[in-house]
């Protein structure tokens, strides 16, 4: 190709592309005398190849054989990711045409390039067994995956090697060549001194007596061997990440003896090395001028103090490509300077007995070249790979927009390249210009250049720190952070780093210590201070301890860490000054505190809290946050002095208006709170009772029942022991009465408002112990037959009346239950004794029955200590059963039903003496009457004698006369009766003579009361 006057050619030359181009002056080809045409020559930066041996090399430093294979492969520019994607995918389809399972390596699918290559490679190396030990063959395994990793990097050169191919050359203009390769494209730049003087050194043509100890050193290190200079560098780099304790000039010495850097040279060798820095003459000097070349930016536009960096206001015109080549550059440049560096500590080390002599300015600003370099190094060698993206659309979609684009060959998932960190920072740059210009001004607005000593940390880097951190390349901001002194900013950066990968303990000791860097008693020098200040938000000025807390406790909330939230935020409360507004500090850290589940902590800030309006709205809030998380037992610990109203209140309200099938249960909760206070009555008495009234218009069908009829009866028992507790005469409790038009059962409780709840206002309900106790026996009746006759659940009506429920217990035999419930309810118990004096027949005929199982009248702790047989056991339960329930106030109608019974079923035995003995002490006129109308003629007049003898008492004298006459009616009843018989019974004539004498008896007081 021509341009202008200048021929350009492009040639391949051992897989790489060569540009070679001379001037063309025709005129002087006329001249006998012109001599030839200068060729000049320009192909890529010497690059190592990554062949068996150079691998071998980098496998000496630590590390595993993977992670180093990877950081080899991955280096921006050794492989392009369309090389990788092929080398990949052709070390995949060779996998699994293997015989065998393929590993699920294989078949899975990757984010990103380089976790694809990290597992697919090495996964079909098994780690065998020993066949006769059985011991793990560790170093066939460590050998047979160092192989396949080498095939898989053979495998990428020769996919790179096809993709570097050269095409055709391009140019836009004399000074601006473009080489087209397959599948890429590069461009002709100027070398900087360090490219320029690497370059003469490697091919040892530097001729500059100037440079004449770079040229020295870089002779010493290949004397040295690869083996010595891979020692020697992982020294050096591991002296950059710490801090010293002692002068360089120790620490270089004792490096130097460890190593044996003068050992490894022949006698030879040393005395030519000798003969050639005495040449250089003055070592200080030519030192000086080599760190000068190292660090020399030629290109970088300079600007005067006063005029206006206009570039930062414009937005970057490089292009992708063009940026691209910009990295390639500045890690070309960066790996040249950082070779020379170690060159010249590879001479400190080998002149490390004469460095005592030596300026110790000029040490340290070597070594911090050696940093500076080797910090770039380390971030030019790191990729930026992006994630692979899903493809959204369906297939069809996909192939249509393929064959618009014409890309029809390209993979479904597209390839991610993986770009470098170098390319995203340059992107961040608005500096215009050529290549070198940008590249030049990107190394020098870093800063790692301009050090001159170790022990300090200048503004520029750790600010170039901070952008890493902003990219979020955490790791690699805490390696060069490792790599400066532990000044304010720089711990400032780092523990913002180890607050964003998750190591929060790390990042808030580090913001406590730091702590005393602000301030206006703080000992920062003035370039720490604006070093520190460049790093903090625009918004926050940050003049005192008080301040920087803040500002600490704001950065951890937005990463939402309570816990160290908190801790920063009660440190700004100790050092608040005292007109300050603390009220949002507090409430942070009580707020805090129960997020933290720490609720003594809480409970501690809240009570110190000097906030009343504040304090008494947390205390609610802690409290029912204490609740919803199940540690009541905590809460009932707390005394809340002074503010306790607060916490009832809460309390009562959602235990008057939260559903009480929900958790937690408030009215469990204020429950256990009265009691523990000793409010028996409108406080713990009421709640339960409350709870359970809210159950039972909650339970509408069986399914509501089942689940919650257990918890309703149980809220009635705690509701009778807590009321119990209280004084006899003040065993109630007082409830609001709501208006029928909110009585509307649901699914949910009724809202009782706060103004209806009070005792104080109308329409009140007072509710007494009985009540309660009454449906708390009727509830616990209906459970018990429910739970014996679960065939109840399938009728609508399955909560029998107190009427059938006590039939229904009658029918389970359970009447010892049916007598308390019907006991308790104030039903009639005719029919029950009925039952009962029926069962107690049935045994006395059959003495060999045996009561039922499920019986809980003869089976009960005292009715199985009683002697003789069932039959008396069962007639002993009736007598007490009548003693305990009948009486005057009855009439004694359960007596005369029993008996009656008897009669009407078992005529053949006589009554119980025991229960005829009751009828004639109270009712003998109905014993009488009862023998008359079962046809117990003999019976009858025997009553009706004993009742004739009893009148003739003085006690029945001055009985009415009513009364009289109706015993007299009775009386000629029995005689007649008895007259009538056949036979009539012996007792028949004394009782006329007795009633005879009775008349007698009465004519004569008739005449004289007359």
């Amino acid at each position: 190709m021509v341009v202008g006057n200048t021929l350009v050619t492009l040639w391949e030359t051992q897989g790489r592309s060569t540009v070679e181009k001379t001037n063309l002056d025709f005129e002087a080809y006329d001249q006998k005398d012109v001599q030839p045409a200068i060729w000049k020559t320009a192909s890529y930066a010497q690059e190592p190849e990554l062949t068996p041996s150079y691998m071998e090399e980098r496998l000496l430093s630590p590390g595993s054989l993977t992670e180093k294979f990877l950081e080899a492969v991955f280096q921006p520019g050794v492989f392009s990711s369309l090389s990788l994607r092929a080398a990949i995918d052709q070390y995949t389809d060779a996998c699994l045409t293997l015989p065998g399972a393929p590993p699920p390596q294989l078949l899975a699918t990757y984010s990103t390039l380089c976790e694809n290559v990290a597992a697919v490679v090495g996964c079909t190396v098994i780690l065998n067994r020993d066949s006769q030990s059985g011991a793990f063959q560790y170093g066939n395994y460590w050998t047979a995956l160092k192989r396949d990793w080498e095939g898989f990097v053979a495998r990428c050169r020769e996919v790179e090697r096809s993709a570097r191919w050269p095409l055709v050359l391009g140019s836009r203009g004399p000074d601006d060549v473009i080489v087209i390769e397959r599948e890429r494209a590069g461009s002709l730049v100027i070398e900087d001194m360090a490219i320029y003087l690497q370059r003469l050194i490697e091919s040892d043509h530097l001729t500059d007596a100037s440079f004449d100890i770079l040229a020295v050193s870089g002779v010493l290190r290949q004397k040295l061997g690869p083996e010595l200079m891979s020692n020697l560098e992982g020294r050096a780099t591991d002296l950059i990440h710490q801090e010293f304790g002692f002068s360089l000039v120790d620490i270089l010495q004792d490096q130097a003896n460890k190593l044996q850097v003068l050992e490894t040279l022949d006698e030879g060798s040393a005395s030519w090395f000798a003969g050639r820095l005495q040449s250089i003459g003055d070592l200080d000097r030519a030192t000086r001028a080599a760190i000068d070349a190292i660090g020399s930016l030629d290109y970088v536009v300079k600007r005067e103090d006063d005029e206006a960096d206009l570039s930062t206001l414009l937005p970057s015109t490089q292009s992708d490509w063009a940026r691209g080549l910009t990295a390639r550059y500045t890690a070309i440049s960066v790996e040249a300077r950082y070779q020379l560096s170690l060159s010249l500590i590879t001479l400190l080390l080998y002149l490390s007995n004469d460095l005592p002599q030596w300026d110790v300015s000029l040490i340290a600003e070597v070594f911090a070249v050696f940093k500076g370099t080797a910090m770039l190094r380390y971030v030019s060698q790191q990729p930026a790979e992006r994630p692979i993206k899903e493809v959204e659309g369906s297939f069809d979609d996909d192939v249509v927009s393929r064959m618009r684009n014409m890309d029809v060959s390209h993979n479904r998932i597209p390839s991610s390249a993986p770009t470098s960190l170098v390319y995203l920072l340059l992107a961040q740059s608005s500096t215009i210009g050529g290549i070198p210009v940008i590249a030049h001004t990107f190394l020098d607005n870093s800063g790692l250049l301009q050090s001159v000593s170790p022990s300090y940390a200048t503004k520029f880097e750790v600010v170039f720190c901070e952008r890493l951190r902003l990219l979020k390349f955490y790791d690699v901001a805490r390696e060069l952070l490792s790599c400066l002194p532990r000044t304010s900013s720089a711990i400032f950066v780092l523990a913002q780093v180890w607050l964003q990968i998750g190591r929060f303990d790390e990042a808030a000791q580090l913001f406590e210590k730091l702590a005393g860097s602000f301030g206006p008693d703080n000992a920062l020098s003035p370039d720490d201070i604006e070093a520190l200040t460049s790093l903090l938000p625009a918004a926050h000025s940050i003049q005192s301890h008080f301040a920087y807390y803040l500002f600490v406790s704001e950065l951890f909330k937005t990463h939402m860490l309570t816990r160290y939230e908190v801790q920063f935020a009660q440190l700004a409360i100790s050092t608040a000054p005292p007109s300050t507004d603390t009220s949002s500090l507090w409430a942070t850290v009580t707020k805090g505190f129960a997020d933290l589940g720490l609720y003594e902590e809480a409970y501690a800030a809240l009570m110190t809290m000097p906030y009343e309006k504040q304090k008494r709205e947390f205390a609610g809030q802690l409290a029912l946050r204490m609740c919803e998380e199940n540690a009541v037992a905590k809460l009932m610990t707390f005394d809340f002095a002074g503010i306790s109203e607060e916490v009832e209140s809460i309390l009562s309200f959602k235990a008057r208006n939260v559903d009480p099938r929900l958790q937690p249960s408030y009215s469990k909760i204020l429950y256990t709170w009265y009691i523990q206070r000793g409010e028996y009555r409108n406080a713990a008495a009421l709640v339960m009772y409350q709870r359970a009234i809210k159950l039972q218009e909650i339970i509408t069908n069986v399914q509501l029942f089942i689940s919650f009829g257990e918890e309703q009866l149980d809220s009635y028992s705690i509701a009778i022991n807590a009321l119990i507790l209280v004084d006899e005469n003040s065993q109630w409790v007082i409830l609001p009465v709501v208006g029928d038009s909110a009585r509307k059962r649901g699914t949910s409780s009724k809202y009782i408002p706060e103004s209806k709840f009070t005792s104080s206002k109308y329409e009140t309900q007072v509710v007494h112990l009985a009540d309660i106790q009454r449906q708390h026996t009727l509830l616990s009746a209906q459970i018990a037959i429910i739970k014996r006759s679960p065939e109840l659940l399938n009728s609508p009506e399955f909560l029998l009346p107190p009427s059938v429920l006590v039939l229904r217990l009658v029918h389970l035999n359970l009447f010892s239950q049916a007598l308390t419930v019907a006991n308790a309810l104030k039903v009639d118990m005719t029919d029950l004794f009925t039952n009962l004096t029926a069962q107690c027949i049935r045994l006395s005929k059959n003495s060999e029955i045996s009561p039922p199982v499920d019986s809980d009248w003869l089976l009960t702790d005292s009715s199985i200590t009683w002697s003789g047989s069932t039959a008396d056991r069962a007639w002993r339960f009736l007598r007490q059963s009548l003693e305990r329930h009948d009486g005057a106030e009855t009439d004694h109608r359960y007596t005369k039903a029993c008996l009656e019974t008897i009669i009407s079923l078992d005529r053949s035995s006589p009554p119980p003496p025991w229960l005829l003995q009751i009828i004639q002490n109270h009712h003998p006129e109905y014993l009488i009457r009862l023998s008359l109308r079962y046809e117990n003629i003999e019976d009858a007049v025997s009553y009706m004698l004993d009742l004739v003898k009893k009148v003739r008492a003085p006690s029945f004298i001055n009985y009415p006369r009513n009364s009289e006459l109706k015993r007299m009616l009775v009386w000629y009843q029995v005689i007649v009766a008895a007259s009538s018989l056949p036979k009539p019974p012996l007792l028949l004539s004394q009782l006329r003579n007795e009633i005879a004498n009775r008349m007698k008896r009465v004519q004569k007081l008739s005449h004289a009361s007359a």
